[in-house]
């Protein structure tokens, strides 16, 4: 394999819990009337981008008014994230940490500026990680940003993009132009929703 991306929500870390608590406090800072967000709210919502978020949560207000909404919460939840707790799922820091010592490591996630850094500093698994990205470095959403991290960091090649629904592991490979089938190893343990193989 050529490297391995990762997804954060859900693959690496749980941080709805942290998330909602943010989220809760700039609602009622603001003096906006709703309903309290519950982690079930959020995850839900997470791995869409940040507007659709926001759209989905907020549909009566107007878009210019959730937006500086959702820019307030995403900036506070930042700094609660980073500090925690949040939950690093089962063997994902001595995982990352033996994987790093074979192969280029690499994050890619619809989230805002900033919540991939969170991750790191909270995880304290910065220096495991060669390159990462999100729409708000590139203004792209996460299929094209894994094309940037691919391209930037010289990774060709096949890949799968392996993720998990109703705790069912599935599969998905995706072959680039010119490159033949393989067969892939996917015998790493991780918790989540989205590890991507690069082979070489």
């Amino acid at each position: 394999m050529k490297g391995i991306i990762f997804d954060v929500d859900g693959t690496l870390w749980d941080s709805t819990e942290m998330v909602a608590v943010a989220w809760n406090k700039v609602i009622k800072d603001e003096g906006i009337e709703h309903k309290e967000l519950e982690e079930k709210d959020l995850k839900k919502e997470f791995g869409k981008p940040m507007e659709a978020i926001g759209e989905s949560l907020f549909p009566e207000m107007p878009k210019d008014e959730m937006m500086k909404l959702m820019e307030k919460m995403l900036k506070y939840e930042n700094g609660l994230v980073a500090a925690g707790p949040c939950v690093i799922f089962e063997g994902v820091q001595e995982t990352i940490k033996k994987l790093s010592e074979k192969y280029p490591l690499y994050i890619v996630s619809n989230c805002q500026d900033g919540y991939i850094e969170a991750f790191l500093q909270y995880s304290k698994l910065g220096e495991y990680f060669k390159d990462f990205t999100c729409p708000a470095y590139t203004g792209r959403l996460k299929g094209e940003n894994i094309r940037i991290i691919m391209e930037s960091n010289s990774l060709c090649g096949g890949f799968c993009w392996i993720y998990q629904t109703s705790d069912v592991i599935y599969l998905l490979l995706l072959f680039l132009p010119q490159s033949r089938p393989a067969p892939v190893r996917t015998d790493i343990s991780l918790k989540g929703t989205g590890a991507l193989f690069l082979r070489n």
